[in-house]
């Protein structure tokens, strides 16, 4: 079975590129996709205690759809599965996202770019840190 990784982004365009990049080069995974923190949300819940739990979530730091809010969506999730790595996502990091980020409960925040190859292999790379080892919010 493929590992999982839920990603949310309210840009269609940017999560169907993501999601190709990223499975055309790591064939062990699979993006699971959603446009809301409330769909995402639902799907976590229902795959909680099965097979097809997800590696880990990636969202969009400002989800444009009803007032939908990268934030809140990783403060819910850190709530009701506290180990689950939880990445931030956003087209331009400045030092009050950061910190926004620590707060909120995230592992990390990403600066996209606009090179979906490099920024495909970043989310990789966080993705593959080991479990048990501490995470701390940090900037890539």
């Amino acid at each position: 079975m493929r590992k999982l990784i839920l990603y949310v982004d309210d840009s269609e365009c940017t999560r169907e590129l993501l999601k190709t990049i990223f499975e055309d080069n790591h064939p062990d995974y699979e993006i699971i996709l959603h446009e809301t923190a409330d769909g995402a949300l639902n799907d976590l819940q229902a795959r909680q205690g099965t097979p097809g739990f997800p590696e880990a979530v990636v969202t969009d730091l400002h989800l444009s759809y009803r007032g939908d809010d990268g934030l809140r969506l990783v403060q819910q999730i850190r709530t009701r599965f506290p180990s689950l790595p939880l990445i931030l996502v956003s087209g331009m990091v400045r030092s009050s996202d950061l910190e926004r980020a620590r707060a909120s409960g995230a592992d990390s925040i990403v600066e996209k770019d606009m090179n979906m190859q490099t920024f495909a292999n970043r989310l990789f790379d966080l993705v593959q840190c080991p479990a048990g080892v501490p995470r701390r919010c940090s900037s890539v």
